[in-house]
């Protein structure tokens, strides 16, 4: 029982497209400037494990290959300039699951970011229904896991590696799950109303 609905309760942002990388190649009329210090890409700081801050001699310094400890980028070898001590743009757009994971989000909320919000009433009442919000939940009886309750569990592997553990990655193969059989979320939590699955 799939219901049409208009292509745009199933698009993704475009930060959350996977393996999208953010390109951060220059215009041709922009001038690129590097960080004041490029030992501190963006003034972030390192923090000590207690969770205080930490002081400049805390520091581990970013040395360059063969570099001794204490000496300065000119001893550095040749052709290392301060942009090859500088972190790439494109290992810090790793994607939104790392950094929803990395900050642990309840799962609901994160699901904010992904779900427009149109559909958000019904994504949550299926995802209410199925799993409690439980990134772990299995189904004693089919053996369905995870948030959307994936059966063969496997099959959020689409989404990603991590699928056992990380709520992003589920609640992704979730909403495409919905979108592609139902239409929308909105049109699964009809199907569940009637059925009580989805």
């Amino acid at each position: 029982m799939a219901v049409a609905t208009s292509a745009s309760a199933c698009m993704l942002p475009i930060f959350l497209a996977t393996g999208a990388q953010a390109d951060t190649t220059p215009a041709a009329n922009t001038t690129v400037t590097q960080p004041a210090n490029p030992r501190e890409p963006n003034g972030i700081e390192p923090v000590k494990p207690t969770g205080s801050r930490a002081t400049a001699a805390d520091r581990t310094p970013i040395l360059a290959p063969n570099q001794a400890p204490g000496t300065d980028d000119a001893a550095a070898p040749q052709g290392l300039t301060d942009t090859a001590l500088t972190l790439n743009p494109n290992l810090l757009s790793s994607g939104l699951d790392l950094m929803m994971s990395a900050i642990e989000l309840p799962p609901h909320i994160i699901a904010k970011f992904i779900v427009p919000p149109d559909q958000w009433y019904g994504f949550d009442q299926v995802i209410s229904h199925e799993s409690g919000w439980n990134t772990f939940a299995v189904n004693p009886s089919s053996g369905a896991y995870g948030l959307g309750q994936a059966l063969p569990a496997t099959k959020m592997f689409t989404q990603g590696w991590d699928w056992p553990i990380n709520p992003v990655t589920q609640l992704l193969w979730t909403y495409d799950y919905m979108c592609q059989r139902y239409g929308s979320p909105n049109a699964a939590w009809a199907f569940w109303q009637v059925h009580h699955w989805y």
